[in-house]
């Protein structure tokens, strides 16, 4: 009706109801007659019409509220009912209780006996009906059972049985129908796809999170935009739907017991490989081909299992995409195997050495690219990746005391160089340099005093090589020179390490700008300095960005944005105008990027420079719109670890980060999930010219939020 009603039972058994309509001014009560005397559920009909009461009498009451002082029709059940819920049309009630039987009553036929469905093994917990269906109820039982019926049907056979594994406290159905959310005993929301349930179980669910405390609700909103859990420890989630299923919602590696790092992917961007360890220590590798990871098929193309323990070393793929080659000790004699990515099950082929095992492995990305290894005493092989069965050429990096975790390798932007710096626990550092135009010359090593190495980098040209941190020994002073950076030009013929000096606290990090020969540093004291590495007088300006470190510095692609991350929390990002000499017009404006709530351990911008992702000791992800620089950021949770790698895919179609507790999540950022992006930041429809700001080129316009007008 036209009418506004609210109902109540109160501890004595009586149920009032007030009319509450907006042109009301003065309430009155009416008391509602029903014969019970404690009330344990209440239910008005969707449209209003019918108020439905549940006693611990084992009694249920239907009242016609347009007839409030009518007396109710009476039905009685085999115990206490407990629940009581209505079809979306109104016409079905549903009642359960203490027993494990469900009753279904006709409300239009006053005199009408319910009929049940079949007695199950479990006691009901929860119902509830299918919006978009008013024939289909969804029945939650203690056993963990949830069962789909069709009450219009004179089968007592359920439509679809679901194991959800523990028991059910809530159900709820997005108002489509389409997608159906389960609150269990184990404090766990899972989501389950119902798009084609009556051909089998709803095989497809999701974990959406495990709670501390119980969960006490549990719903979407009537636009189905929301899923709203609350707690009984008082946490309220909501998740955004208008996202879709998975989009920006991870692929997760790493939960619980099992151990993933870092995947890694081919230049082409069509393969992923990822590394798990097992619960014996064994090492797996898993090979996934992108287009159908992201289509939702889990099944690798290639999965290498139980590989002894640490006899699984390095891997790497080839410029073309074309080869993937690993390292491997089997019988404490290392080899490296390459496996043919047009056929990655075939038998690889091995390139057998006398090494120990590789501490590195990796192709040169030149067009006439080197194969390199390293093992972890230092010996160095580098093949020719066009005649593999020629020898390799052999160096050495001296390496006495080394631990072979604190080793790093990098080649330079088009494969002339290799550097390795190696890492003797807190103390020392030494550096090698290898020009792989002439990989038979001896490589340039440069020795640290006391001290580490943090952060080293070329310069796009590949001239310059710089390193941050490193200490050396000054012969003149007779002492050690602490915290500084060095650049070395590799144009000279004996190239030499210059002094960048300036920084008042160790180099944390440091980036070349891949478009001029810009050098970004900076340090434990929150500055960042921009050297002019051609310049007689290199350093250009001083930005005090925060009175914490500065712990990652970075470039976009095109050159035109610094970013940096600090110790606070906080992210900086300044446009640049490196064809300027004079410091004020360098630096054309800062933009704080605020929000993190600790350390920012980790930033990248996506290939296209859309996007920087910032990733922090908070255990979250802020994807920032660059062109959008005032928005939002997108917020990416679900981690129980610290965020410590960050990178995109060479298409920006997705996301790869891990954490410091072997965490591996996978996000994706395709054409559809930008469009739900757009969504929940704006809240409408995008306009023409919003569109081609914010969306990519070449994408067509289409409404990013379905459910409502296009501007």
């Amino acid at each position: 009706g036209d009418k506004y009603w609210l109902a109540a039972g109160m501890s004595n058994g009586k149920v009032a109801l007030v009319d509450v309509s907006p042109n009301v001014t003065e309430f009155s009560v009416i008391q509602l007659v029903h014969g019970i005397t404690r009330l344990n559920a209440l239910a008005f009909s969707p449209d209003g019409h019918w108020l439905s009461g549940g006693s611990e009498e084992n009694q249920v009451r239907i009242w016609d509220v347009d007839a409030p002082t009518r007396g109710p029709a009476a039905h009685s059940q085999d115990g206490p009912v407990r629940m009581l819920a209505y079809s979306p049309s109104g016409a079905y009630l549903v009642g359960a209780g203490d027993t494990k039987e469900i009753y279904v009553y006709n409300v239009k036929i006053r005199e009408n006996r319910p009929f049940t469905l079949a007695r199950d093994l479990s006691n009901v917990k929860a119902i509830a009906f299918n919006p978009a269906d008013p024939r289909l109820v969804a029945v939650g039982y203690a056993n963990g059972a949830i069962k789909i019926w069709n009450i219009a049907s004179n089968s007592n056979r359920p439509v679809s049985e679901i194991d959800a594994q523990s028991e059910i406290n809530h159900l709820a159905f997005s108002p489509d129908g389409l997608w159906m959310a389960s609150a269990a005993k184990d404090m766990s929301v899972r989501l389950w796809d119902m798009s084609n349930f009556e051909n089998g179980p709803a095989v497809r669910s999701k974990v959406l999170k495990v709670f501390i405390g119980e969960i006490s609700a549990l719903s979407f909103s009537s636009n189905g935009r929301w899923l709203a859990v609350g707690t009984s420890d008082h946490e309220v989630q909501m998740w955004d739907f208008r996202l879709g299923y998975g989009s920006m919602d991870p692929i997760s590696f790493g939960k619980g017991d099992d151990v993933y790092r870092n995947a890694l992917f081919s230049p082409d961007g069509k393969w992923m490989a990822v590394r798990k360890k097992e619960k014996d220590d064994s090492i797996t590798l898993l090979l996934w081909n992108t287009d159908e990871f992201m289509g939702g098929n889990r099944q690798p193309q290639l999965e290498l299992r139980k590989m002894a323990a640490l006899g699984f070393g390095p891997s790497a793929f080839s410029p073309d995409s074309k080869t993937l080659a690993l390292g491997f000790l089997e019988g404490g004699v290392a080899q490296v195997r390459l496996y043919n990515l047009d056929d990655p099950k075939a038998a690889p082929r091995s390139l057998p050495t006398d090494a120990g095992g590789f501490v590195f492995v990796g192709f040169s990305p030149s067009a006439a690219h080197r194969l390199v290894a390293c093992d972890a005493q230092g010996n160095i092989r580098i093949w020719d990746a066009a005649n593999l069965d020629s020898e390799p050429i052999r160096q050495k990096f001296s390496m006495a005391g080394l631990d072979r975790r604190q080793m790093s390798f990098s080649f330079s932007p088009q494969g002339r160089w290799l550097a390795g710096v190696a890492q003797y626990g807190t103390t020392d550092a030494s550096i090698i340099l290898l020009d792989l135009n002439r990989p038979e010359s001896a490589p340039l090593t440069y020795p640290g005093a006391e001290g580490g190495a943090d952060g080293y980098a070329f310069s796009q040209d590949e001239r310059w090589f710089a390193v941050g941190n490193f200490r050396t020994f000054d012969q003149k002073s007779n002492t050690t020179v602490n915290g500084q950076s060095y650049i070395w030009d590799l144009s000279a013929p004996n190239p030499a390490p210059q002094l960048l000096d300036g920084h008042n606290g160790y180099v944390n990090t440091l980036a070349f700008d891949p478009v001029s020969n810009l050098l970004a540093t900076g340090d434990d004291a929150g500055n960042i300095r921009l050297w002019n590495v051609t310049g007689a007088r290199p350093l250009l300006l001083v930005l005090h960005f925060t009175e914490d470190g500065i712990e990652e510095v970075a470039f976009s692609h095109n050159g035109r944005w610094l970013a940096a991350g600090s110790a606070d929390g906080t992210a900086g990002l300044w446009e640049i105008n490196p064809k300027k000499s004079m410091e004020e017009e360098i630096i054309k404006g800062l933009y704080p990027l605020n929000g993190h709530q600790g350390p920012i351990w980790n930033l990248t911008f996506s290939p296209n420079d859309q996007w920087l992702a910032t990733g922090s000791a908070d255990r979250t992800i802020r994807l920032w719109n660059i062109k959008n620089r005032r928005s939002d950021p997108i917020i990416l949770r679900g981690f129980t670890g610290e965020i410590d790698y960050l990178e995109f895919e060479s298409q920006a179609r997705f996301l790869v980060s891990n954490t410091n507790l072997a965490e591996s999540q996978v996000w994706r950022l395709g054409p559809n999930d930008l469009r739900a992006l757009a969504c929940q930041a704006a809240n409408r429809n995008l306009t023409e010219g919003e569109w081609l700001q914010y969306l990519p080129e070449g994408l067509r316009r289409s409404a990013t939020c379905p459910e409502l007008p296009l501007p």
